[in-house]
């Protein structure tokens, strides 16, 4: 016991990076970074919709578009999860690398990573902890010395059909899908399919922003999981088998 809290103090006093941005709902563009490469929308403050990947050759920013090519970052356009190691390969540096709260895995020659492996029963990864020959640390050391798991996410972040679009659909297509579905009871959100999809993969979440005849709306574009891949316009949920509407 008295070598894990070592480690556990050792730890607290510098080796692990805290990144601002990574992993909360950020203000600056209602997007959730799971990390450098995957993320999820916000509203009011909280994760909404199944979790998005980033195209290839860019990442998960504060930019208005979520992800960004990473020859466009600057001082202000920010790889939000850079430091957060969460999903982060780099062979050079370390064999394994967190992928969720208490999951693991192998990090290959091509910095991906394979082979993911769950921690012990009551054991939280930390991948500041490899420095010491573990990436799981008993969560109740952790806690003690305030310390918290590099990765948010319950369960790794791989859980779309396919890679988010490298465009953002036009907001004005996003809003007419929202005035189409629209349900005659008027409620201040719902979700509805969106128009432009004829796969029944994607949808939109609604929010009503005024009371008046003409609405005003904000418009998400979300996709359903690989376990649910269709957007059942009857149920307004994701689902397994394609329905017969789509």
């Amino acid at each position: 016991m008295q070598r894990i809290l070592t480690i556990c103090i050792l730890l607290a006093c510098g080796l692990v990076s805290a990144v601002d941005q990574c992993q909360v709902c950020q203000d600056s563009n209602d997007v959730y970074c799971l990390n450098q490469t995957s993320y999820q929308y916000c509203m009011a403050g909280s994760v909404v919709g199944g979790v998005q990947n980033c195209a290839e050759g860019t990442v998960c920013s504060n930019a208005n578009d979520p992800c960004v090519a990473t020859s466009e970052l600057s001082e202000t356009i920010l790889n939000v999860c850079a430091d957060s190691g969460c999903g982060v390969c780099n062979i050079n540096t370390a064999k394994y690398t967190c992928v969720s709260r208490t999951q693991f895995a192998r990090c290959t020659s091509q910095n991906e990573y394979l082979a993911i492996q769950s921690c012990p029963e009551d054991q939280i990864c930390i991948a500041a902890a490899l420095a010491f020959k573990s990436i799981c640390v008993p969560a109740c050391a952790a806690e003690f010395v305030d310390l918290k798991a590099t990765c948010s996410n319950a369960e790794i972040a791989t859980t779309t059909t396919t890679a988010a679009p490298t465009t953002t659909p036009a907001t004005a297509d996003l809003q007419g899908s929202c005035t189409t579905g629209e349900p005659t009871s008027k409620p201040s959100y719902f979700y509805t399919k969106y128009s432009q999809d004829t796969t029944c993969r994607s949808y939109v979440y609604c929010q009503r922003n005024n009371s008046g005849t003409t609405p005003v709306w904000t418009a998400v574009f979300l996709t359903c999981s690989s376990t649910k891949p269709y957007f059942d316009s009857e149920t307004k949920k994701c689902v397994a088998a394609k329905p017969a509407s789509c």
